[in-house]
């Protein structure tokens, strides 16, 4: 699929105000997914998607762009030890900014002359790491209108920062 998205006032989600205030954001995007059938009951299940956002100035904040990629690969088993119920693996990089630069206009004083001015800098908006999600996940139904999932994931350098999280879920559904 193909599309774009407007942001006022924000840009990927964040915003500022005053002096940070952001005009507006405007992220075109291409995303690809598919499925491979391996067996009756189990599928290969692949996703990537890109984007570039585009800023526009406001206060100190200037014309800006960031390039943005995810992807994911997944590995789907239907009916593994009962009608309905699946188990999943999967492997991804969740949305992060690979490249791009935030430019600002930093006011600045002449210290002999006392005239004040600006001076233009610009910011790496790409982290240095990558946040990889390794995912097991269960699901059973429990009626014809519910089911009962369980995860567990291991998220190296999450949020994109050194570090490692784990998470644990479990989730009761119902449909009304």
């Amino acid at each position: 699929s193909v599309g774009g998205i407007r942001e006022s006032q924000s840009m990927l989600g964040a915003s500022g105000s005053a002096a940070f205030e952001m005009g507006g954001a405007e992220t075109r995007f291409v995303s690809m997914s598919g499925s491979y059938r391996l067996t009756s009951g189990t599928s290969l299940l692949a996703q990537a998607s890109t984007g570039t956002t585009s800023t526009t100035g406001a206060g100190i904040i200037l014309n800006s762009e960031a390039r943005t990629l995810s992807w994911s690969l997944g590995l789907l088993h239907q009916n593994a030890w009962r009608t309905g119920d699946k188990f999943a693996f999967s492997v991804a990089q969740p949305m992060k900014v690979t490249s791009g630069s935030m430019n600002i206009a930093l006011p600045t004083v002449d210290m002999t002359s006392g005239q004040g001015g600006f001076n233009l800098s610009s910011i790496s908006l790409a982290s240095g790491r990558a946040e990889t999600v390794f995912e097991v996940g269960y699901m059973a139904p429990v009626s014809k209108a519910s089911a009962l999932r369980f995860i567990s994931a291991y998220k190296q350098n999450a949020n994109n920062e050194p570090g490692n999280a784990k998470v644990i879920g479990a989730r009761y559904q119902m449909a009304f």
